[in-house]
């Protein structure tokens, strides 16, 4: 990501002009690198290594939320990054309807956010009762120490 980003600011700042490719490229990496953080950060509250071999049924659900924060994510901050380059291009009532969208899509990014804040949380509560009610006292004390 920042090696993409980095390319793209050396450029701008010797030739004047933005290198597209690189700056698309170094939005996509950063979401998907910020997506896959809040899925491993799911897993490990949940126990994965600790107290559980496998997710089961909920790597799924952290597959599907996580799909659908890239998507959005990446969608939304596209559509920001083309909004603010283009404005020279595009009407007014286009800029109009693309920050809309825009706005729309900050709220469901907020959304997914929340859902992955709340549930990290959950699962962290859940995973340090049943270390507790187990008896897993050195498990629980290094499980606290992450």
């Amino acid at each position: 990501e920042m090696f993409f980003r980095t390319g793209d600011y050396f450029v701008w700042n010797v030739d004047g002009y933005r290198m597209n490719l690189a700056m698309y490229i170094g939005i996509i990496l950063g979401v998907v690198k910020r997506g896959l953080s809040r899925a491993l950060i799911i897993m490990v509250a949940l126990g994965w290594g600790v107290v559980r071999d496998s997710l089961g049924s909920a790597l799924r659900t952290i597959i599907v939320l996580t799909a659908a924060y890239v998507g959005v994510s990446v969608s939304r901050d596209l559509m920001l990054v083309f909004a603010i380059e283009d404005m020279e291009t595009l009407s007014y009532d286009a800029e109009v309807e693309l920050f809309d969208v825009v706005t729309i899509l900050t709220f469901v990014v907020a959304a997914v956010d929340v859902i992955f804040i709340l549930w990290i949380l959950d699962a962290l509560n859940n995973t340090m009762e049943y270390l507790q009610s187990m008896n897993q006292s050195r498990k629980l004390m290094r499980y606290l120490r992450l």
